[in-house]
């Protein structure tokens, strides 16, 4: 039988206890460890090098999975942690804006001021901050949006797919960055407590490498790659990739695809992977991977949607 590996992502991984409303859906630290104890009673489990022998041609048990988690989240040192205690290893994809820039990337104020917020209160006091346009796009979005939206975030209701589209592909980087800055002080949170409560530290990146997990790049500003020119795009993956170079000592040499779907992604590819110098990338697009699968356009799932590709008990 043809060999085939199935590549998970994970995100956040934290109790729901103190999530008072929508925005952030985490996994449990309890659900987390059932869905590892799951799939390694039916599936061999990859680490990144054995995922990477694989691609270059060596053989693989017929239906294997690799582990990988997105966006340098602290939840992930409970992630790592649990996997080593099974002699695991997975793959974590970082962004670089927290560390150089100390600002917090956009799309995780969005989820934490989502969660601390009632739902039509985040919106209207977000549309507040906004232009008289963009509020109309916001109240009267176009049947394209819609359905992008709606293809993008399946796991949302209708209103806050819209929201959430907007805001990721639609709205100027700029004016969401400043808009969520301004609510989060609202909440008695400034742009630094706000990175130093959510994400991994350099030295914690750089003990995860020295663990044997890899770190890959996830871009610098976490934007969509289709929303930033060739030159842009260039200069954020090499700001990416220099800064994991830097914390690890280790060329980055995967990568994983701000949000992932086909209209994030870079218009060539292949173009992109072989000028950025990336060996592996991963999409959002579902399913299994072959050794036939293009290595700059990977499939991949969210654990969230594990019962509909894999065997679990």
């Amino acid at each position: 039988m043809t060999s085939r590996i199935l590549v998970i992502s994970y995100h956040y991984l934290r109790s729901k206890e103190d999530i008072p409303h929508p925005g952030i859906h985490p996994l449990t630290p309890e659900s987390f460890l059932r869905q590892i104890h799951s799939i390694q009673q039916n599936h061999p489990v990859l680490s990144p090098s054995q995922f990477e022998t694989w691609m270059d041609g060596s053989s693989a048990d017929a239906s294997s999975v690799l582990l990988t988690f997105d966006d340098g989240l602290r939840d992930h040192l409970y992630a790592a942690a649990e996997l080593e205690k099974s002699g695991l290893r997975g793959a974590f994809f970082v962004c670089s804006r927290p560390a150089l820039d100390n600002k917090a990337l956009p799309v995780h104020k969005v989820h934490w001021l989502r969660a601390h917020t009632p739902p039509g209160d985040f919106l209207n006091q977000f549309a507040a901050l906004l232009s008289d346009d963009w509020q109309q796009m916001v109240a009267q979005p176009p049947e394209d949006i819609r359905r992008a939206a709606a293809e993008t975030y399946q796991f949302d209701a209708p209103d806050t797919q819209v929201l959430k589209y907007l805001i990721n592909f639609v709205l100027p980087y700029e004016c969401v960055d400043e808009i969520t800055s301004r609510m989060l002080v609202g909440h008695g949170l400034d742009e630094m407590t706000f990175c130093a409560l959510s994400y991994l530290t350099n030295e914690e990146i750089h003990d995860l490498s020295r663990r044997g997990h890899l770190i890959g790049c996830h871009g610098h500003l976490h934007l969509p790659f289709s929303r930033l020119a060739r030159g842009k795009l260039q200069e954020d993956v090499a700001k990416n990739k220099a800064y994991i170079h830097t914390v690890t000592g280790a060329q980055a040499g995967w990568l994983a695809y701000p949000y992932g779907s086909d209209w994030s992604l870079p218009a060539d590819t292949g173009m992109f992977a072989a000028r950025a110098g990336i060996r592996a990338a991963f999409t959002y697009t579902r399913g299994w991977n072959t050794q036939s699968t293009p290595r700059h356009r990977l499939c991949r799932i969210d654990c969230n949607e594990l019962e509909a590709h894999l065997t679990v008990c």
